[in-house]
């Protein structure tokens, strides 16, 4: 079933970064992932804290093509929550 897979991929996103606070990828995969999950995200904030970290982690890895892409979708989570933009 395509939603139990979808949780299984979250499950194990979680777990990569928390075991690699800086691998950008992950954060970013786990922001995308729980902004679009079907049911909505359990906890709106993971979306906005794991976005803002990629974008982060990207900038300072100089790939700013990532943190650009990254960007877009926090804004539009940050939008969509109801959540202020950080300066």
């Amino acid at each position: 079933n395509h939603q139990r897979r979808w949780e299984d991929a979250i499950g194990q996103l979680n777990i990569v970064v928390h075991r690699d606070r800086n691998n950008a990828e992950a954060h970013g995969n786990l922001g995308w992932a729980y902004y679009n999950f079907k049911k909505g995200p359990p906890f709106k904030y993971l979306v906005i804290i794991n976005l803002r970290k990629a974008v982060t982690l990207f900038t300072a890895q100089n790939m700013s093509a990532a943190a650009r892409a990254t960007q877009k979708v926090l804004d539009e989570a940050t939008a969509k929550f109801g959540y202020q933009p950080l300066g």
